[in-house]
């Protein structure tokens, strides 16, 4: 009988050693209690960011009934890119969090794979400026890039 009370106090020390939590350092931990608290300040900043664009394209309504002023299109603008400004560091992780797909992006930054640079190089092989045949001129750039270059360029 004292053998097996020895047996199960020995399988039971090992089940305990298998269910301990691996320990953590405490930068880990501070990381991820930062982390957890930056959720609820995002979420914040996505329904002011949403209010204040349904206010932006609100404005013609509430100028015409008296409930905004002439400054208010310009206060609206200049919240939103405030906003905006704090998002940006969280952009890729609301996207992902939101699961909004890449192609929705329309963007080769911040893929869900990771490989941004290959997907940027894939985009440039694909894109019209960089397929034409030599000595040809791709509409986009001959009306928009090309007057905006020389502008530049004659300011110099």
């Amino acid at each position: 009988a004292g053998s097996s009370g020895n047996g199960e106090a020995a399988g039971a020390a090992d089940e305990d050693d298998a269910a301990a939590p691996v320990p953590l350092s405490a930068v880990a931990c501070e990381q991820a209690v930062a982390r957890c608290l930056a959720v609820p300040a995002a979420l914040r900043s996505v329904t002011t960011l949403a209010l204040l664009s349904l206010l932006e394209r609100s404005t013609g309504h509430l100028l015409a009934c008296g409930a905004a002023g002439p400054g208010t299109p310009a206060a609206l603008a200049a919240a939103s890119a405030a906003v905006c400004a704090r998002l940006r560091p969280v952009a890729v992780a609301l996207a992902d969090g939101f699961g909004v797909p890449d192609y929705t992006l329309a963007s080769a930054i911040g893929r869900e794979d990771g490989a941004a640079y290959g997907g940027m190089w894939l985009w440039a092989q694909r894109s019209s400026l960089g397929n034409k045949a030599a000595g040809t001129v791709d509409p986009a750039f001959a009306s928009t890039l090309r007057p905006m270059m020389q502008e530049g360029l004659a300011a110099v």
